[in-house]
């Protein structure tokens, strides 16, 4: 069997390859029409120069402070099922030195929930300097922008 494969391999090794008669060309580009060659000159910016737009200048309106809309800052501290549950968090929030209410809801479904909240603050600096003591003691809050009437 290994002389069959040796004399195989002899034989293949022999053998002349047929010469490709197909010479390799250069592929032919196809011929630029007269528009193509126009714009091969071109750069960005000249193009971009071409459209340009004026824009007539506006002035800003100045709001005066009197229309201005001030708005205060609420900071809810939980919303609880059982008023025994808001009462821990009112405890909690007190021993840190805040001062916040318990408000009673009642949802669409007719169930009644304790809100722990905090403010309002007038300013955004307070309203901050609360809500950083509440996060550093790993309590969720969340917090509401309520425009002043």
């Amino acid at each position: 069997m290994a002389v069959v494969f040796v004399a195989a391999i002899f034989s293949l090794a022999r053998m002349e390859t047929p010469v490709n008669s197909r010479q390799d060309k250069p592929a032919e580009q196809p011929a630029r029409s007269a528009q193509a060659k126009e714009f091969s000159g071109f750069s960005f910016y000249a193009l971009l120069k071409d459209f340009e737009i004026e824009v007539p200048e506006t002035t800003a309106k100045a709001t005066s402070s009197a229309n201005a809309v001030k708005s205060s800052y609420v900071i809810q501290a939980g919303s609880f099922k059982t008023a025994t549950q808001a009462e821990s968090r009112l405890a909690e929030l007190i021993l840190l030195g805040l001062e916040p209410t318990v408000g009673e809801v009642t949802n669409a479904n007719g169930e009644r929930w304790h809100r722990v909240l905090l403010g309002p603050y007038n300013s955004r600096s307070q309203m901050a300097s609360a809500r950083s003591v509440i996060i550093s003691n790993n309590i969720e809050a969340m917090v509401m922008q309520r425009k002043q009437r």
